[in-house]
């Protein structure tokens, strides 16, 4: 080995020189040594070295692949970017291999997400690290969208993850998606951001492909870790605007306080628009009516709430809402008056709520409010005719004169004028 050399192209390793084994007559067999520098320790680099003899002879480049084997990934949502499009997220710690195995994690995951259609929601990834470095790896995503059929509804769907059969038909579903589509949502080409784009539900299998510890062993030195999302794209209200407007401002009568035939003003129809169509979620449990009135004391005067098909009243109600009609475009209803229960008038600020039934993180159900409006209402007792006075009577009462040809009319007045129904018939 006299006249050979390393030339090291590497700052990040130190290479021995040739240490001698055995040679013929046309070979020599010798040995050499690379270390990685400490500095070097969690970087990825491709590096080279050459073999040198001193006559000027040069070998071939040789590689030196200095990596951080991969071991675990991590799929986050990206918070400190975050709109108001992602609703709701869960996580767990759980990745795939390639035959649906679970392997559990270190570090939390994007388990699930539901997403406003139409937005753009921040991805981030996080792989395992050594120091300030972490593991790297190519990102590959295919899709699994829900389609419903006699043997699959939607609670199945969602619910596939829970066995390893369930899993495989997620991970070979999105193998066969050759063109790796969706008709709900895709990650961008760089995949910093999930962009929905159809009302609906699929899976995100993400396979990351990185190098394995055991590269210098058997197979082919590479390391797979699925990781696998649930992506819902639904449609929400945009806003909650009572039309027309002045419709926000109430004023009725009791209907306690007032005469039959003015029943018309105990009542008044309401209708809150969405501002946009196509809502995913329209049924009565999505909507609360939220009485704000509360006593001197702090406690709601309008109690206990109760909630049928289509109407809510509650214990103690001064007014009851009546006839909820609920499309994917607005609400309507009636608020009725029933009484003021001795008071001269009513206020409240009744909010109307749009809201979701989510998973929470335990895995319970839980309420979510998305969005609302306010309507104000003010109730009052209706004045009613307290005294009528005959106003062809004197001390003695109502006279007439006898033999008169001409007729006489009995004439009654009523007070107080500002009555309702003040007429007299």
């Amino acid at each position: 080995v006299e006249g050979l050399y390393i030339r090291n192209n590497s700052s990040h390793v130190t290479i021995s020189q040739p240490a001698y084994i055995t040679s013929t007559a046309d070979s020599v067999t010798f040995s050499i040594t690379l270390t990685l520098r400490r500095e070097g320790y969690g970087i990825t680099s491709l590096d080279s070295y050459q073999i040198c003899h001193n006559n000027g002879l040069e070998s071939e480049l040789f590689d030196i692949d200095i990596f951080l084997p991969l071991k675990e990934v991590a799929v986050l949502y990206d918070v400190s970017n975050a709109t108001d499009s992602v609703t709701n997220h869960l996580m767990n710690n759980l990745s795939y291999d390639s035959n649906g195995n679970v392997i559990i994690g270190e570090r939390d995951t994007l388990a699930s997400i539901m997403i406003k259609n139409g937005s753009t929601t921040p991805i981030l990834y996080a792989y395992n690290t050594s120091g300030e470095y972490q593991a790297q790896a190519n990102i590959d995503v295919s899709y699994y969208d829900f389609v419903k059929s006699d043997t699959m509804d939607i609670e199945t769907f969602k619910t596939l993850l829970d066995s390893q059969a369930g899993i495989m038909e997620v991970i070979n579903g999105a193998r066969a998606n050759i063109n790796k589509t969706s008709d709900i949502a895709y990650f961008s080409p760089d995949y910093a951001n999930i962009i929905t784009k159809g009302v609906g539900f699929t899976y995100a299998v993400l396979t990351f492909t990185g190098k394995s510890a055991e590269v210098n062993g058997e197979g082919d030195g590479t390391v797979t870790i699925i990781k696998i999302v649930l992506i819902e794209s639904y449609v929400s209200p945009s806003r909650m605007n009572v039309s027309p407007l002045s419709d926000g401002q109430v004023n009725l009568y009791s209907a306690d306080s007032v005469a039959t035939r003015d029943e018309a003003l105990t009542k008044k129809t309401i209708t809150i628009d969405f501002a946009n169509s196509g809502v995913t979620y329209n049924k009565i449990e999505n909507f609360d009516f939220v009485s704000t009135v509360k006593d001197s004391s702090g406690n709601p005067i309008m109690k206990n709430k109760y909630v049928t098909k289509n109407s809510v009243s509650w214990e103690d109600g001064r007014y009851t809402i009546d006839n909820i009609t609920i499309t994917d475009s607005f609400i309507r209803f009636d608020i009725e008056t029933i009484s003021n229960f001795g008071s001269f008038s009513f206020f409240d600020e009744l909010e109307v709520h749009y809201q979701l039934i989510i998973e929470n993180q335990e895995g319970e159900s839980e309420i979510l409010n998305v969005i609302w409006t306010t309507i104000n209402i003010t109730i009052r007792n209706a004045q009613r005719v307290t005294n009528l006075v005959w106003e062809n009577s004197d001390d003695d009462g109502i006279y007439f004169e006898v033999g008169q040809r001409e007729p006489y009319y009995l004439v009654l007045s009523s007070a107080p004028s500002t009555a309702r129904n003040n007429n007299v018939a």
